[in-house]
C-alpha cells in the first residue's frame, strides 16, 4: 500500500470522526478546499497529499496519521485505530480491547478503497487467542462462495498474523508433488489475501490456501473453491478457473499480492440469522 493510499484512508477517518465535510476541513488546516476533494474525488490525479498537509490535518483534528501511514494492509487500518494508543495527538490512552475485530468482507472480484472497517456497526467478536495478542488477532466476515472447500457466505473467518515464525505452522515443509489430489496438500495453509490493483487505490480480499512450491524455495497461492479442482468432481468442472496458482517468491508476498494473516478457525453461521459470538448479520 502507497503513501498516497495511505493518506487518503487517514483524511477519510479524520472526516468521518469529526463529522466535518472535506472542504470544510481543508479551510480549517489553512489549505485550499480543492486540496483535499480533488484527491478524494480523483486518486490519480497529480496533485498527491503531502506529508506537510497531513500535518496541518493532524494539527487541527487532534488524530495523528502515524497509525495509518504505518499500516501495511487494510486490516491494519482498522486494528491501528483500536490498539494504538497514540492515534489520538492530546496523549497516550489507555484503550484495552480484549476481543476480536472485525475488519472486512472476503468476497472475489470485489475492490474497494483501502479503509478503516465499521467495526462497531457488526461488534467485536467474542474470542480472543490464547497464545497471541489481541493485536494480532481479527476477523473477515465471508461473502461469497469463492473458498467454498473452508467456508459459506456469512461464515466468520478468525485469523491471526503471520510471523517469519510461524511459516512452519502454515503450510506444510514438503510438498507431495506425486499425490493423485494434489489439492489436498495445500489444506494445511488456509491464508487471507489481499490483492491490489496497480497503483494500490483499490484491494480485493479473498481466502486461498498457501504451500511451498514442489521445487524452489518459493510458496504457491491456491485456490479454495471446489469448481476449481475438476478431480473433485470430474462431472461438473468449472466453466471459468476463479483463481489460478500465484507463485510468491517471498513472504509476505509481492506488489500485487500479500498475506494478511493465517485463517485459524471459521465460525459457522448455518442459521441465516447472527451469529452468536457477534453481531453479524448476513447482507439483504
Amino acid at each position: 500500500m502507497n503513501f498516497e493510499t495511505k493518506a487518503l484512508a487517514y483524511v477519510r477517518h479524520v472526516l468521518e470522526m469529526r463529522q466535518m465535510k472535506p472542504g470544510a476541513l481543508a479551510t480549517k488546516a489553512g489549505l485550499s478546499p480543492s486540496t483535499l476533494t480533488r484527491a478524494l474525488n480523483d486518486p490519480g490525479h497529480k496533485f498527491k497529499l503531502s506529508m506537510t498537509t497531513l500535518e496541518k490535518i493532524a494539527e487541527v483534528s487532534g488524530i495523528n496519521p502515524g497509525p495509518f501511514l504505518e499500516a501495511e494492509d487494510a486490516a491494519g487500518l482498522t486494528l491501528n485505530e483500536v490498539h494504538r494508543a497514540d492515534l489520538m495527538r492530546d496523549g497516550p490512552k489507555e484503550r484495552p480491547f480484549k476481543w476480536t475485530l472485525i475488519v472486512g468482507e472476503v468476497q472475489a472480484n470485489v475492490w474497494k478503497e483501502p479503509a478503516g472497517f465499521p467495526y462497531m456497526d457488526v461488534g467485536p467478536l467474542h474470542l480472543t487467542s490464547t497464545v497471541r495478542e489481541p493485536k494480532d488477532c481479527f476477523a473477515y466476515i465471508m461473502r461469497d462462495e469463492s473458498a467454498n472447500l473452508l467456508a459459506a457466505p456469512d461464515d466468520i473467518l478468525f485469523c491471526t498474523r503471520i510471523e517469519a515464525k510461524d511459516l512452519a505452522t502454515v503450510q506444510r515443509e514438503t510438498p507431495y508433488p506425486d499425490s493423485p489430489n494434489p489439492w489436498r496438500d495445500a489444506l494445511n495453509g488456509p491464508v487471507i489475501v489481499e490483492r491490489r490493483s496497480k497503483d494500490a487505490f483499490k484491494v480485493e480480499h479473498t481466502l486461498r490456501y498457501l504451500r511451498r512450491q514442489a521445487k524452489g524455495d518459493g510458496w504457491e497461492l491456491l485456490s479454495a473453491r471446489t469448481e476449481d479442482y475438476p478431480e473433485l468432481d470430474p462431472d461438473k468442472p468449472a466453466k471459468r478457473r476463479l483463481f489460478a496458482p500465484v507463485q510468491l517468491h517471498e513472504l509476505p508476498g509481492t506488489d500485487e499480492y500479500r498475506i494478511v494473516g493465517r485463517c485459524e478457525f471459521v465460525l459457522r453461521n448455518d442459521s441465516g440469522e447472527q451469529n452468536f459470538l457477534a453481531t453479524v448479520r448476513p447482507r439483504p
